[in-house]
Formats: structure tokens, C-alpha cells, sequence
């Protein structure tokens, strides 16, 4: 049985890798076009949120896939998110009203650069924290603890299912900043917990 081997001519060779390059290059050019385009981001999460909203308007499914999974890394870095508003006007970053049961944390948050600063309250039940001061008490480490180490004990699930949850994410900030603010923890910005009290027994009520 003879077989035919397919010769293909070498001019097909050569306009093929040409017209690969020049594809190449108009993508380039087009990454490059939306990437230095002007943005009112005012930090890197914002920044690389606009960038994915071009790509998604010029069609570019494959750099999106690859900034999306940049977004999603970045968030996974940056553990929690941190609950530290500035102070404005006097204002104090967090304002604890205590209850009997629950406390009432105030913030005030500015929506747009140049706005006024808007309170935001969230109500954070006294049961939640005594349930961590436990969980806190049963870590031997007691320096810069990871938060998603921290989350995983506290709720008993998988970090991935903790992040992608924000009521959880959230609540479990306020209580982070409750617990700075009454000298339990230092809540650090790289999102990591140094116990400052000896909680190893810890079953009181705060």
C-alpha cells in the first residue's frame, strides 16, 4: 500500500505566519488601546474592573478571562475585606452602640470622592462574638493569624464558600474591628489577627 504524503507549498507556510503575525499585532495594539485608556478608578480593584468592562465591549473574550481570574487572585490576596474608614469632620472610624444584646457599629462611608460622608449601621449579635473569642482561644499561634484560617473554624465551611458569601464576609469584619476596638485583637491591614489577650478558656460573655 503506497501512501501520498501531502506536500504543502511553501508559500501557504509563509502567508499563514504572516497573516498570524498581523493578527497578533492589531490584538496587541487593541489590549494596548483599552489598557492606557483614561479612568476615574480611584484605587486597583476599581481600575481592573473598568478594564474588564472593555474588554467585554470590544469583544476580547481571552484577555478577560485572563483579567478576571487577576481580579479573583487579587481578592484571595487581599483576604478580608478591611472595615477602616477615616475619620471625617470628627467623625470616628467605627462608633459601638452596646445593648444588652447585640452592638450597633456606625460607619461613615463617602460614596464619591468629594461627597458628603454617608453612616452606614450594621447590628452585630453579642452570641457571634463570644462564638469567636472561643475559636480565637483554641489558636496555639498567636501572631498575624490568617483571617481565612480564622473564618474556616468560625463557620465551619470551605474559605471559598465564606468569600463568595458577603453577609458572612461583612459580619465577620464588624466583628474583627469590635474586638480591636475592645482590645482583644490587633486587626491587621494585610488581613491577618494577632490575639493580644489570653483567650485559651475563653467562655465569658463580652
Amino acid at each position: 500500500m503506497i501512501v501520498e504524503k501531502r506536500v504543502i507549498p511553501i508559500e501557504r507556510i509563509e502567508s499563514y505566519g504572516k497573516g498570524y503575525l498581523e493578527k497578533e499585532k492589531t490584538r496587541k495594539e487593541k489590549i494596548e488601546k483599552y489598557m492606557r485608556q483614561s479612568s476615574e478608578a480611584t484605587n486597583f480593584k476599581y481600575w481592573l474592573a473598568s478594564r474588564i468592562n472593555l474588554t467585554i465591549l470590544y469583544k476580547d473574550k481571552e484577555t478577560e478571562i485572563i483579567l478576571r481570574e487577576i481580579s479573583k487572585k487579587y481578592r484571595e490576596f487581599n483576604g478580608f475585606e478591611r472595615i477602616h474608614i477615616e475619620a471625617w469632620k470628627g467623625k470616628s472610624s467605627l462608633k459601638l452602640i452596646e445593648e444588652p444584646d447585640k452592638f450597633i457599629c456606625i460607619t461613615f462611608r463617602k460614596e464619591e470622592k468629594d461627597s458628603e460622608p454617608k453612616e452606614i449601621k450594621k447590628e452585630i449579635i453579642k452570641k457571634e462574638i463570644n462564638d469567636l473569642l472561643i475559636v480565637l482561644g483554641g489558636f496555639k499561634e498567636k501572631e498575624k493569624i490568617p483571617t481565612p484560617k480564622i473564618a474556616e473554624k468560625f463557620y465551619k465551611m470551605n474559605w471559598k464558600e465564606i468569600f463568595s458569601d458577603r453577609i458572612k464576609h461583612i459580619t465577620l469584619t464588624y466583628i474583627f474591628n469590635i474586638l480591636e476596638q475592645k482590645g482583644y485583637i490587633k486587626y491587621h491591614r494585610s488581613g491577618k489577627v494577632t490575639i493580644l489577650k489570653n483567650l485559651e478558656n475563653a467562655n465569658w460573655k463580652i
